[in-house]
């Protein structure tokens, strides 16, 4: 006999596998072929191949719902279960985690499968060694799947500005109004700052680190100030296409332009202004064309040549 002896039997009902003999019943390779022909041809498996990890890992890698035909010993095999899990986290889907009592085991759970947390039960989705580990696996994404209530956790709030980008927009008003939760917040994403509270809005501190962190956050600032030369210059110093977004009258402004065309904006700005003398004298003064390269001072160079060697 042959393998290709059973294939052929594949189409025919499943029932037909009864038949095979044992050394194909035993062969990997034709029950992994006959399993992604029909789930059910598990059922004739040798008991031995639902017990194996690494056949079972390339089982459930096809069909999280072969699961189901897993031994039922090897389904309380906490270090079994996680093969699966690092397998295809989908098999979660599967598996029963509301009887699931041990942390340690959720917790390498969360660690190979972030979304692991969304099938623990309520007693597991609510401890904050838990939640603390799915915030920093998760990278932020599903905040809003946390009990709310325990966004309130200083150590929680911290562990979200210290593991998330965007976290902050998840958080309470209580927590967006604390100064350094915001502080630390906009030093990782400056365009948090459209999430800033009204109390801190105008707050200089969280503005220029904003400003700094990221220069686009500009456009999230209050229209008053938006017109002001600080927050205006610290945003083109940062990112000179800025220029495009600050108010029409600072671009008409010459005093203004001439404090900030060491910036490099000359090109942005209108066609009149670009031909005032003292924006022009001003962008040669800090920007002086380089017409050729001069040899620094006591510097000689001194050139071998290999060629005759």
């Amino acid at each position: 006999m042959i393998k290709r002896t059973p294939v052929e039997i594949f189409r025919f009902p499943i029932s037909s596998l009864k038949y095979l003999h044992k050394s194909f019943l035993n062969d990997e390779e034709v029950m992994l072929y006959s399993m992604a022909c029909n789930l059910h041809s598990l059922e004739y498996a040798p008991s031995w191949m639902k017990r194996d990890l690494s056949f079972m890992k390339r089982v459930i890698s096809i069909n999280e719902h072969a699961f189901e035909y897993i031994d039922d010993n090897m389904k309380k095999n906490a270090s079994f279960l996680l093969g699966l899990i690092e397998a295809n986290g989908d098999v979660l889907g599967v598996m029963d985690m509301s009887n699931i009592k041990s942390e340690k085991f959720c917790l390498k759970c969360i660690e190979l499968n972030p979304l692991s947390y969304t099938y623990f039960s309520d007693d597991m989705k609510n401890r904050k060694g838990i939640i603390m580990e799915f915030v920093k696996h998760s990278a932020g994404y599903y905040l809003d799947i946390i009990p709310k209530y325990k966004l309130n956790d200083r150590e929680i709030v911290n562990c979200v500005i210290d593991n998330t980008m965007d976290g902050y927009k998840e958080l309470s008003l209580k927590w967006k109004q604390n100064k350094d939760i915001t502080m630390k917040t906009v030093q990782k994403n400056g365009l948090m700052l459209q999430f800033v509270p009204r109390n801190l809005m105008n707050n200089y501190d969280v503005i220029r680190v904003s400003l700094l962190q990221n220069a686009s956050s500009y456009e999230y600032l209050s229209q008053e100030n938006k017109k002001d030369e600080k927050y205006v210059t610290m945003a083109i110093k940062q990112k000179k296409q800025m220029f495009h977004k600050i108010p029409d009258e600072m671009k008409d402004d010459k005093e203004f332009l001439l404090q900030i065309v060491k910036y490099d904006i000359y090109e942005y700005l209108n066609e009149d202004i670009k031909k005032d003398m003292e924006i022009i004298w001003m962008k040669k003064k800090y920007h002086k064309p380089i017409s050729r390269i001069e040899k620094p001072k006591n510097m000689s160079f001194h050139f071998r040549d290999n060629r005759h060697k």
